[in-house]
């Protein structure tokens, strides 16, 4: 499938020692972007932790193809993250074809998402679709989304797209919109689409 074209990553010096006692901080939506500069396994050991709400209707990503996923299929995301109750609102990913798409493309086996409120995404594409993400192998808990809507066509669900990890104490209150392709094209649910 094609990939849409996004903005390049900002480096940032973090608050904090990225440690599980001292994690990295994330103020901004850039800061929150350039996570994506954190994926693979070598990046297991690394703590980010969310400090405040964060709005994503904000130039670059609430126009053309919108928000970078965090972790793709085939660099996914191992690190832990901490949205500490915070709320993401108005992520936009006009995604086209593209596969794994949400706040995080892909979350790797290692990898440890929790506490993370998302409000009112936008979010299409066409395999793995989902608010919070495209797709999880690691471990999503106490985390949820509300209002908004993700369309697909294949493995797409309001919380996550394609799930092969653990989801724990979770929920989803948005809209689904399955748009099949044809007669082999699965699945949607209300939090994620089969587990397998």
């Amino acid at each position: 499938c094609a990939l849409p074209i996004f903005s390049p990553l900002q480096v940032f010096a973090f608050s904090g020692a990225g440690t599980s006692g001292d994690p990295y901080q994330i103020t901004t939506a850039a800061e929150l972007a350039s996570l994506s500069n954190y994926l693979g396994s070598g990046n297991s050991g690394k703590y980010f932790k969310l400090m405040n709400d964060i709005d994503l209707n904000v130039s670059p990503y609430n126009s053309g193809a919108g928000w970078t996923p965090i972790g793709t299929s085939a660099n996914n995301f191992y690190a832990k993250f901490d949205g500490n109750y915070k709320v993401v609102s108005n992520i936009y990913i006009n995604g086209g074809s593209s596969d794994y798409l949400g706040l995080f493309g892909v979350v790797g086996t290692s990898g440890i998402v929790q506490n993370v409120v998302i409000s009112n995404p936008n979010i299409s594409g066409d395999y793995g679709v989902g608010a919070l993400a495209g797709g999880n192998k690691g471990t999503v808990t106490k985390s949820g989304v509300r209002n908004g809507s993700v369309t697909g066509t294949q493995r797409l669900g309001g919380l996550i797209g394609e799930n092969s990890g653990a989801i724990t104490q979770s929920f989803a209150s948005t809209t689904v919109y399955f748009t099949p392709g044809g007669s082999s094209t699965c699945c949607a649910g209300g939090l994620r689409s089969e587990e397998h």
